[in-house]
């Protein structure tokens, strides 16, 4: 399967990954191995866009996305649990409440599940994942019916307001399907993705 990565050289003359997301592609090449390589220059801006992308948005997006429970918002539990707290200040008995409210979250993770098809936790899959429910596809009819293909994306040849439009697409749908459920708001996702690119 063909496998792209992003390479800096360094001073000394060798090659490095130039974000986590690249080393993590290179350290499944196997040493001996003879790999055809088709390198194109990047220019520093789309080596910019590379990093904030696959080393910031992706790499924060895969480390918060949970396979399990993650399509329930920690608000929406707070809320159940604060009224069950509420009604046991009350004098009520809650174990009949919690039941149901336990039975009710089972219910709407199953209902967004079937809904939402989250990727399998590989950084290629969220990408295509991303751009898919960013509307970032074509329909191509096939004997099956339409399918769609999902648009080629080049830093390379992006402008600074082609980069700003697709991060903004690509940062909502982690926002609206992970990262809310994890951060109070979209400026402290940011942070903490920038902080990412900063250690990688």
């Amino acid at each position: 399967m063909p496998a792209e990565l992003t390479l800096v050289k360094r001073q000394d003359g060798l090659m490095e990954a130039a974000t986590q997301a690249d080393f993590d592609t290179l350290s499944n090449w196997r040493p001996g191995r003879g790999y055809k390589v088709n390198a194109v220059r990047l220019s520093d801006r789309a080596l910019g866009y590379h990093r904030r992308y696959w080393a910031g948005l992706i790499a924060l997006t895969l480390d918060y996305w949970q396979p399990t429970g993650g399509l329930i918002g920690s608000s929406e539990k707070a809320v159940l649990t604060s009224v069950i707290r509420y009604a046991e200040l009350q004098g009520a008995e809650t174990s009949g409440l919690k039941t149901f409210f336990n039975a009710y979250l089972s219910n709407l993770k199953t209902k967004r599940a079937s809904t939402v098809e989250v990727p399998h936790k590989s950084k290629e899959a969220l990408h295509e994942w991303i751009k898919e429910e960013a509307g970032l596809f074509d329909l191509v009819m096939t004997p099956k019916g339409a399918k769609r293909v999902t648009k080629s994306i080049n830093f390379n040849s992006m402008s600074d307001e082609e980069f700003r439009e697709f991060y903004k697409k690509a940062f909502t749908v982690c926002w609206n399907f992970v990262l809310s459920k994890t951060f109070d708001d979209p400026e402290e996702a940011e942070h903490a993705a920038h902080q990412l690119i900063a250690l990688g």
